[in-house]
């Protein structure tokens, strides 16, 4: 599908009153969710530039320019308002035509309107017919062979966990079908049942302070989350985790709230990946062991009365009370006791990272079960009409600002 001033020339639609610059912009805002209520609204507040008082009783008759002027607005705000709903229609028939094995998930959360409100974040990266992506998802594949990834992936995310299975393969010659074995094992053991714990693609973006802000890599079929119940995302457990290993003297370099690597060092250095990723699973292992032997060796005395607590405890309480806020209660501490954050094997993770994935574990907040295809952003180039509006909102901004006087 074509992006939506381009859709306009498809059906027909030639604004007489928008001009082509002013098209372009205003076809990029409505792609990047600007609402239909804001525009039209912006627009209508122009008309006391024309004829302040033209609709007050008693007030002269337009005519001549000023008359012209009102219609020629008028008209445009009609025409505005008409690509507004061939922008409604460009979105029904992209979605009429997504694959049908995503359809079910985009119905449970709303169907056409959840695809309407999310493909603004497909837009502003670079992605302007978001079907021609989402149908080159692929179903049902394995990893090593065993165990489903629930949802799928773009095809370049099936070829890369392909290619950690042979990195297994060449490290480990004979005794690799019996890791694999091994390693497919845990993944049953974590989930319900026996049901599969790898989720790839998910209709959803990345939420933060309560809104999507923007696409992230299972929208567009890039990542894979692994077993989230015992690999959790630790973003808002960090000052939680941290208030403990500061408590501990633990080693000040290992903090979940800076994270583990900095962001574009593998890129740098792919030679090192493997090197990397076991340093990085020892570091956050060493984190998880600490963690879980505090709460183990202090759960029994903080499940007595705090009227009971000896003075040496009462720190120790605190930090407990945050932890339990964290990660969910109490039953949440005594799976901390037992289980830490993290259920990773080093050569699970080793062989992910060296086959061209990024590790939520390497950035600051950690995301323990998050894998994602390294630079999948890198293949979109945000549109042209964002890079400008970008610019014209930074001089207004400069404009904006008062400038200082010297001496």
């Amino acid at each position: 599908m074509p992006d939506l001033k381009e859709y306009l020339t498809k059906k027909g639609f030639v604004p007489l009153q928008i001009g082509d610059a002013e098209l372009t912009e205003l076809t990029c805002r409505i792609q990047l969710g600007a609402g239909r209520t804001k525009i039209l609204d912006e627009l209508r507040s122009v008309d006391d530039t024309f004829a302040p008082d033209y609709q007050v009783p008693g007030a002269p008759r337009l005519t001549g320019t000023a008359l012209q002027m009102l219609r020629s607005h008028e008209q445009k705000v009609e025409e505005t308002g008409k690509t507004f709903d061939l922008y409604d229609r460009l979105c029904a028939e992209e979605f009429d035509q997504i694959q049908s094995g995503l359809k079910g998930e985009f119905e449970s959360q709303g169907g056409l309107q959840h695809y309407q409100n999310s493909r603004p974040l497909f837009f502003a990266i670079g992605i302007v017919d978001p079907p021609s992506l989402l149908n080159k998802i692929k179903f049902d594949f394995k990893f090593l062979d065993r165990v489903t990834v629930v949802g799928g992936g773009q095809p370049e995310l099936r070829d890369v966990l392909l290619k950690a299975g042979t990195l297994i393969d060449q490290k480990f010659g004979v005794l690799a079908p019996a890791l694999k074995l091994a390693i497919a094992e845990t993944f049953k053991k974590a989930g319900a049942a026996n049901v599969p714990v790898i989720g790839g693609w998910s209709p959803r973006g990345v939420v933060k302070g309560g809104r999507v802000t923007w696409l992230g890599p299972h929208f567009p079929g890039y990542a894979i989350d692994i077993n989230a119940a015992n690999n959790p995302n630790l973003t808002t457990k960090a000052p939680a985790i941290d208030a403990v290993l500061d408590s501990l003297h633990f080693d000040p370099q290992l903090r979940v709230a800076k994270g583990l690597l900095e962001w574009t060092f593998l890129e740098k250095h792919p030679d090192q990946a493997e090197a990397i990723a076991d340093a990085m699973w020892k570091q956050l292992t060493a984190i998880s062991v600490k963690l879980s032997k505090f709460v183990h060796d202090n759960l029994a005395d903080y499940k007595k009365p705090a009227s009971n607590d000896k003075p040496d405890f009462k720190d120790k309480r605190k930090l407990l009370d945050g932890l339990k806020a964290a990660f969910g209660g109490e039953a949440g501490l005594v799976a901390l006791s037992k289980d830490g954050i993290i259920d990773l094997g080093a050569v699970l993770t080793s062989v992910l990272i060296v086959a061209g994935m990024r590790w939520g574990g390497e950035w600051q907040g950690m995301d323990v079960m998050h894998f994602e295809l390294r630079n999948w952003k890198e293949k979109f180039t945000p549109p042209k009409c964002l890079v400008e509006l970008q610019r014209q909102q930074a001089r207004a901004a400069s404009r904006a600002t008062p400038q200082s006087k010297g001496p």
